[in-house]
């Protein structure tokens, strides 16, 4: 997750929240289709980090492709 310091893409905003495979590091330049907005209305931007970001996605596909559910 990253805030958007700067863009030449009017896509995005300053100040705006974005997501994304991005570095760990302080700055960075990435093109808009490496980024992806973080909806304002989750209230807290934490939250992509979990069950809607790569740890919500493994443990969905681990319990479907793994855990297999079934009725009963």
């Amino acid at each position: 997750m990253a805030e958007v310091i700067e863009s030449r893409d009017p896509a995005f905003r300053q100040g705006e929240m974005i997501k994304g495979t991005l570095l760990w590091q302080e700055l960075q330049v990435v093109s808009a289709g490496q980024a992806t907005r973080i909806d304002k209305e989750i209230p807290s931007v934490s939250d992509h980090l979990g069950i809607l970001g790569l740890t919500g996605l493994t443990a969905y596909f681990g319990l479907l492709e793994i855990g297999k559910p079934a009725l009963g």
